[in-house]
């Protein structure tokens, strides 16, 4: 459903009505900006009392800055009625723009600042053998109700392989 909201997001960007203030769109981009920060920050000021391994500021400020897309915010603010709300037009576009925002700006330099903070990244793990045999057995007993049922997948083209 995620991919369809964005979809119409994107034909809504394109063929949308939109009313464009730039004070309360650069207030709404900052405000839910600050907004996220303070969630993580405070969130994560609780858990850490209870977690073994703390999550560090980079840590924190990573997760705040990797955040926000808005797909939510953006069906909300489709359903709202215009004639009840006459600045639906004004409140989607700004919507959009913080949409695209951290889509794009803060989407394309998440990968830079990761590795300029230096951020401890999760490390591959090598299977167990245990892991290793049930993984093997689920494939070969996918494959079997694949041939039981007529249908072949990519289990029976795997097993034949």
């Amino acid at each position: 459903s995620d991919t369809l909201i964005f979809i119409f997001l994107g034909v809504s960007t394109v063929a949308g009505p939109h009313e464009w203030n730039w004070t309360f769109v650069c207030c709404t981009l900052v405000f839910c900006l600050i907004a996220r920060v303070l969630g993580v920050l405070g969130l994560t000021c609780i858990i850490n009392k209870f977690r073994m391994v703390k999550l560090t500021p980079k840590d924190q400020f990573i997760i705040a800055y990797g955040g926000l897309r808005g797909a939510i915010a953006f069906s909300l603010g489709y359903l709202l009625n215009t004639d009840q709300f006459p600045k639906r037009n004004m409140f989607l576009t700004a919507i959009i723009t913080v949409i695209f925002f951290t889509v794009f700006v803060q989407g394309m330099t998440i990968h830079p600042l990761v590795e300029l903070l230096a951020v401890k990244k999760k490390q591959e793990t090598k299977r167990s053998i245990n892991e290793e045999i049930h993984t093997q057995f689920l494939d070969h007993l996918l494959t079997g109700i694949e041939d039981i049922c007529g249908h072949y997948g990519h289990h029976h083209w795997k097993d034949k392989y």
